[in-house]
């Protein structure tokens, strides 16, 4: 072999690995650009599956809230005592229907407080001398169907009951579970005499 022919070798040699190189890239580039393009997919789908829970617990909410306002057949306990502060005994009763509720569908009580006569509650507000309000507050944890079979049951109490807030999440780190923000007024009407004296009357 000539002098001239052992200098073409390393270079031939280089261009092989040259190309074997770029046949390797452009064999492995549509596989790449699947695997980013499946990745993303994926990350889209669960943006999209929990802002569609969001959106489906939205409206569940508001049909919610929207058959508790249309019910006027639901009865609301009398007695014989004038203040909510009276009266918490009769709200008990409601207090533990709800919680009993929550818990046989599965869902986790993180938090329980209530306010007395809360000022925007419509019912007090154009009725304040005629009912005692209370108004509870939960913090829940669930899954989607365990909400709405939750709200099925609350809009199905003898009682009437109002669904005044209701805010909810995607649970950090699952978004298969939600993270439950909710109000549920309680009614009672105030002692007869109370009510007689009342510039509504008798209700």
């Amino acid at each position: 072999m000539n002098k001239n022919n052992q200098k073409l070798v390393p270079i031939c040699f280089v261009v092989a690995i040259v190309l074997f190189v770029l046949i390797l890239i452009l064999q492995c580039a549509p596989q790449w650009e699947e695997y980013q393009s499946a990745r993303a997919s994926v990350e889209s789908s669960e943006r999209q599956k929990s802002e569609m829970q969001k959106k489906i617990s939205s409206i569940e909410a508001e049909k919610a809230m929207a058959d508790m306002k249309m019910k006027n057949l639901k009865t609301i306990v009398e007695t014989s005592v004038d203040s909510s502060a009276e009266n918490l005994g009769m709200f008990g009763n409601l207090f533990e229907q709800i919680l009993s509720k929550a818990q046989k569908n599965g869902l986790l009580v993180r938090s329980i407080e209530y306010q007395l006569n809360p000022q925007n509650d419509p019912i007090y507000l154009q009725s304040a001398n005629d009912y005692n309000v209370c108004e509870l507050k939960l913090s829940l944890v669930g899954a989607y169907t365990q909400l709405r079979s939750f709200l099925t049951e609350v809009r199905q109490l003898e009682n009437l009951v109002y669904i005044s807030k209701m805010d909810v999440t995607a649970f950090t780190g699952n978004t298969d579970y939600l993270l439950i923000k909710m109000s549920i007024n309680l009614y009672s009407k105030k002692a007869l005499s109370s009510r007689q004296n009342s510039p509504f009357g008798n209700k």
